[in-house]
């Protein structure tokens, strides 16, 4: 919605959600002076300020003795018939929406404002409206600097670092636009505030602006957001098979066109394994988004969670999303409107709607053990580029994580039957023949089997899978068939 024709049509109340307070209130004081309109702010601190006050206004200025104003004042400010052409900024004022009165006098604001070409604007990082105010509040989004906004603010921060800058890195600046278009696409995503505090911070511990320096910024966004953490690729183990799935997963990634993949199978399987090592390899971040910790207390709050999760995840792109276990995250949600009031229902539709309609440079990688507890149409056809089925690995792929680990923890390998074996339980063979100071033959008797103790469920998984899902690793020739293609 555009905030120039707002002001134009003479909306009475307009609420700007944003965390970029100056920002807002620069844009805000751009147009009200375009439209010669008389502009005042208020916060909870400093009472209303602006120029050039009048004698009506005085006895609306906080008394400098008091500490705080009083929440009323801008209401009654803004509806005195004195008060003409008029744009009245209000910091915060979510905070105070919670009283009769105040929800009142909104009303009246509504009403008397408009009568006397006077406006509220309130900015606050929350759109906490109340259902009595919410039809007479027009609501917008402060979007995200765009890269002109970005490229003006690098160069006005560059030119005042004049003589602090790394000449070399300086001239390169000045004299090939490529520098500062890569660092401010890099920048896309943060706001204002962020990108400056990035740029600044890398200046003055490399007398230069290092690009890596603003994914740290992006870092502290995925810190700072519930639901998310950064993974670490650094952390992982090799993953050896599911080649097919590798394979695909990396040249969707590559081509700049795919939407996501859901690997689904046994557990142990290597499935989390290869959506973080599909980062490392592809050079991108791995975000991971914990479904169950969106869900907070407060009306509203999870699915102002998830929305703002899905900002902050397109802000790194391109990246990686990672889900793990998403049946488990999801799990409920079919009974929603009896559990939660509809609040599951709604923070899904929400992600669902995302996932449809993205095309950020976000690529969704998910894992489920169990797909009868998701809901279908969390599968339809179109969803995700593959659905992968994860099984246990062959004969040959067992091997090489049975190397792997003998090798990782120095124990001394010697080949052994690993049919039915999950990878996660190949690595448990090895870590209990360190722990125990035994061989391997002996460290598997002290492991069960996945196969064993769940055989039927496992059984049928696999026959579903064989039926509608695309194996993971591409089938091995054995020594057997290897003979006969070269004879």
């Amino acid at each position: 919605m555009n905030l120039k024709k707002l002001f134009r049509s003479n909306i009475p109340i307009i609420w700007i959600e944003t965390h970029e307070y100056e920002r807002a209130r620069r844009e805000v004081e751009k147009i009200a002076s375009e439209e010669g309109k008389d502009i005042r702010t208020w916060t909870i601190t400093k009472g209303i300020m602006g120029k050039n006050i009048q004698p009506e206004e005085e006895r609306y200025i906080k008394p400098e003795e008091e500490p705080y104003d009083t929440p009323e004042i801008p209401l009654n400010y803004i509806t005195n018939p004195e008060i003409n052409s008029t744009t009245l900024i209000v910091m915060d004022f979510h905070r105070f929406l919670d009283s009769a009165e105040i929800l009142r006098k909104m009303l009246d604001v509504y009403e008397e404002a408009r009568k006397n070409f006077n406006q509220m604007i309130i900015i606050s990082p929350v759109a906490n409206i109340p259902t009595e105010i919410e039809k007479y509040v027009t609501l917008i989004e402060l979007p995200l600097p765009d890269q002109e906004t970005l490229k003006e603010t690098l160069e006005k921060i560059v030119s005042d670092h004049e003589g602090l800058l790394d000449e070399e890195w300086e001239k390169q600046f000045w004299t090939n636009p490529q520098t500062a278009k890569e660092i401010c696409r890099a920048a896309s995503g943060l706001t204002l505030n962020e990108f400056e505090n990035a740029i600044t911070l890398s200046i003055a511990s490399k007398n230069k602006i290092d690009i890596r320096d603003i994914f740290e910024q992006k870092k502290q966004m995925i810190l700072k957001t519930a639901g998310l953490q950064i993974f670490d690729p650094k952390e992982i183990d090799e993953v050896k098979g599911l080649d097919r799935a590798k394979e695909y997963i990396t040249k969707a990634i590559r081509s700049g066109i795919g939407k996501g993949s859901l690997l689904v199978g046994i557990p142990g399987t290597g499935k989390s394994l290869l959506a973080k090592q599909v980062g490392r390899i592809t050079g991108l971040p791995t975000i991971i988004l914990d479904l169950g910790m969106i869900f907070g207390s407060l009306v509203g709050e999870s699915e102002r969670r998830i929305s703002h999760a899905l900002k902050t995840i397109e802000a790194m792109a391109p990246c990686i999303l990672f889900i793990d276990e998403l049946e488990k995250g999801i799990s409920g949600i079919n009974s929603s409107a009896m559990t939660d009031g509809g609040t599951g229902s709604r923070v899904f539709g929400k992600f669902l709607t995302w996932l449809n309609d993205k095309n950020s440079g976000v690529y969704v990688i998910a894992t489920a053990n169990n797909l009868s507890l998701i809901p279908p149409e969390f599968l339809r056809s179109g969803r995700w580029d593959w659905i992968f089925f994860v099984d246990t690995p062959d004969e040959e792929t067992a091997q090489e994580i049975l190397k792997y680990y003998c090798q990782k923890y120095s124990v001394d390998y010697k080949p052994t039957d690993l049919k039915n074996y999950t990878g996660a339980e190949i690595k448990a063979i090895v870590e209990n023949a360190k722990i125990l100071g035994c061989n391997i033959e002996e460290a598997k008797k002290s492991v069960i089997t996945i196969a064993k103790s769940k055989k039927e469920e496992i059984e049928t998984m696999r026959k579903e899978a064989k039926e509608k899902y695309l194996p993971a690793t591409y089938p091995h020739k054995t020594k057997k068939q290897s003979r006969k293609i070269k004879i």
